[in-house]
């Protein structure tokens, strides 16, 4: 996770508990506290899926939580 800013005040992150988890059948490792963009961005994963109707690449464009068609699951999955 050598993708972050430096620590700020006030920040939510914990940088002293780190979470894995998986993306797309690939293990990430975040700081507790991340969101899954940021946590996915640090670990420099820019692509993060493909649009419905054309397939083209999705990436981060804001980080607010209005984006619709964003699609997680969350919770044990065997197919992984």
């Amino acid at each position: 996770m050598s993708a972050r800013l430096p620590q700020q005040p006030l920040e939510w992150l914990d940088r002293g508990q780190t979470v894995n988890f998986r993306f797309e059948g690939k293990k990430f490792k975040g700081l507790a506290g991340d969101t899954i963009t940021s946590a996915l961005l640090a670990n420099k994963q820019l692509h993060l899926g493909r649009s419905f109707k054309y397939h083209r690449t999705l990436t981060v464009l804001s980080a607010t939580s209005e984006k619709p068609n964003t699609f997680m699951a969350i919770g044990k999955n065997k197919r992984h």
